[in-house]
């Protein structure tokens, strides 16, 4: 698979390591490719607005906004619904269902080495917009409605 050049990731994650590690990893993996940072919910949602972005990896659990309403709230905006969003974290199987049911296009289990995270990216951004958003479409036609917004 081609890899892109020149790819925005937003990296979203309040676990300071976590960022630091992608941050310095997947430009080994990506040659030229631009990591943003985000420690919250809040600052993911400012950055997505304000740059160009073409991925972003997020974390579940954080404070004020959670991985899955800052997901939501991605994907209910007309300008980010269409981004690649993959969802990282240590939550339980149920979780990651949730993830997938709020509209993420790939979740992966923390840790997961740097390289599953760039083939799951790669695989993701490969898809079009229309591609991805039929498969979220069918997606939510089948889940069930979950309430939980952690």
């Amino acid at each position: 698979m081609t890899i892109p050049t020149g790819l925005v990731i937003l990296a979203v994650d309040d676990d300071a390591n976590m960022r630091l590690g992608w941050a310095s990893a997947l430009p080994q993996r990506i040659p030229g490719c631009r990591i943003i940072t985000s420690s919250s919910g809040e600052g993911a949602l400012a950055v997505a607005v304000s740059e160009r972005l073409d991925c972003v990896l997020l974390d579940i659990r954080m404070e004020g906004l959670s991985g899955i309403q800052t997901l939501r709230l991605l994907r209910g905006d007309p300008a980010t619904a269409g981004l690649a969003i993959i969802v990282i974290t240590a939550f339980t199987e149920e979780k990651l269902t949730w993830a997938l049911d709020a509209g993420a296009d790939a979740v992966l289990r923390k840790p997961t080495p740097v390289p599953e995270i760039v083939r799951v990216m790669l695989d993701v951004m490969a898809l079009t917009p229309e591609q991805r958003a039929e498969r979220l479409q069918e997606r939510a036609s089948r889940a069930p409605s979950q309430e939980d917004d952690v």
